[in-house]
């Protein structure tokens, strides 16, 4: 594993780079927020090569890892999550006339979305962790909780009385914030309402803020509603070259779009 350009990664990030949920996965993000660590300590370190790292339900060991270093000194600020968002907070009427209340996750929003997830179908939740999911644990949980604001984002929506969340929507954007992939999940007995139209339309209208360019969806083929949906909101829908189950949905918006 070869890790250069280095900065402060996300834990969603971590968990993503080194293979997912499993225990060896966890172990493997955990080496990730390491070297993420030390590479906000010290901004001197320019590449870290491990090879090769052992990850398994035990624990982990990295073999070799050579490490290069600036020729000269690198002074560079410590780095800070980003502030939440506040403004991106709004009232929202959806399609069906429903009012909905949307804003940034915070991180003390776990329990609200563990019992979220708790009225969510299991088709629902495969189609929004793309595998066969029982329950929405600790880890996956703190994925969409404690995010950084910049690279990662989550937003929840609410019913009227804002007590229970309906639905929920995260953007992780790639290192430049050009590209974003987005995954968006409702609650079953929100369904035909409008809810997941207008809580995406809300996170589209922040990537356009933040000048994203690129917003990517990965859907199973059988997910029509969903890709219908994302049809009707201008993304272009293509196999997954790798993986004829999977479907690619994409849309660009220009580089001077930005409200």
């Amino acid at each position: 594993m070869t890790i250069r350009n280095l900065s402060a990664l996300s834990r969603p990030a971590s968990v993503a780079s080194i293979g997912g949920s499993s225990p060896a996965g966890s172990i493997g993000a955990d080496v990730l927020d390491a070297v993420s660590a030390m590479c906000v300590a010290l901004p001197d370190v320019l590449e870290v090569d491990i090879n090769p790292l052992i990850v398994d339900q035990h624990g982990v060991v990295a073999l070799d890892a050579p490490v290069a270093v600036a020729a000269s000194a690198v002074t560079q600020p410590g780095l800070v999550p980003a502030p939440m968002p506040l403004h991106w907070s709004a009232d929202l009427e959806t399609r069906s006339g429903l009012r909905i209340f949307v804003r940034p996750v915070r991180a003390d929003d776990e329990a609200l979305l563990a019992e979220f997830f708790e009225h969510v179908t299991p088709d629902d939740l495969r189609y929004r962790f793309l595998s066969s999911v029982d329950h929405v644990g600790h880890d996956r949980l703190a994925m969409m909780t404690r995010v950084d604001y910049l690279r990662t984002i989550s937003f929840l929506a609410f019913d009227q009385t804002r007590t229970s969340v309906i639905a929920t929507a995260m953007l992780a954007t790639d290192p430049d914030r050009t590209h974003a992939e987005v995954a968006l999940v409702t609650r079953a007995d929100m369904k035909g309402r409008g809810v997941s139209w207008s809580l995406f339309d809300h996170v589209l209208r922040y990537a356009r803020a933040e000048r994203i360019g690129t917003v990517e969806a990965i859907e199973y083929a059988d997910h029509e509603a969903a890709i219908r949906m994302e049809r009707e909101m201008g993304f272009v829908a293509e196999a997954d070259a790798d993986d004829p189950s999977m479907r690619i949905v994409r849309r660009v918006f220009p580089v001077e779009d930005a409200v």
